[in-house]
């Protein structure tokens, strides 16, 4: 994974770390996960989730309808922090420079009520890396502090992630398996 760490809102810097568990990354207030498309991003992120509460962006056609679909999603009150799950900012069909306006002033807004009844505010963001806007981890950092904003981007997976995933029950139908994917070019 190469996991971009931000030293001060106006400074990135790139660290090549191995690939990481989601558990091992989740402590930052703002994730950002980015890679291309079929890479792993949606999926991740409702595991992360829970499988439920993840919006997906593409159907968010103004601030308030980003409003009413982190409302419907939030956690229970009981709950020490407030995660929201945002999928697919390259498929806001607004324009790019809107859509991150509203996340940024949205974000902020949640960040001050959740520190309002003592909760922590997180964030959760995928996107395509192509479409990943210059200059959006610094207006991230604004509200969450630099330490707390982290980008990584997902790594296609290597044969021996996929062997170790494999089901050992189908150990035998391996060999096909393996020929199938070269055969397609994914590794």
């Amino acid at each position: 994974v190469a996991y971009k760490a931000k030293a001060a809102p106006d400074e990135v810097v790139t660290l090549s770390l191995d690939a990481v568990p989601y558990e091992l990354i989740e402590h930052f207030d703002c994730l950002c996960l980015i890679g291309p498309p079929g890479s792993g991003k949606t999926t991740e992120s409702h595991r992360a989730a829970g499988g439920s509460g993840v919006v997906p962006l593409r159907y968010v056609t103004s601030a308030d309808d980003l409003r009413s679909a982190i409302d419907l999603s939030s956690q229970s009150l009981e709950s020490a922090s407030q995660t929201v799950f945002l999928d697919g900012l390259d498929e806001l069909p607004a324009k790019p420079e809107e859509a991150r306006a509203w996340l940024v002033q949205l974000a902020q807004e949640l960040k001050e009520q959740a520190a309002l009844v003592g909760k922590t505010f997180k964030l959760r963001l995928t996107c395509r890396s192509a479409d990943w806007p210059a200059g959006f981890e610094q207006d991230l950092a604004l509200i969450f502090g630099a330490a707390q904003v982290a980008v990584f981007q997902l790594q296609p997976l290597s044969e021996e992630d996929v062997r170790q995933a494999f089901p050992p029950a189908w150990a035998d139908r391996w060999p096909v398996f393996k020929r199938e994917v070269e055969d397609k070019g994914l590794w």
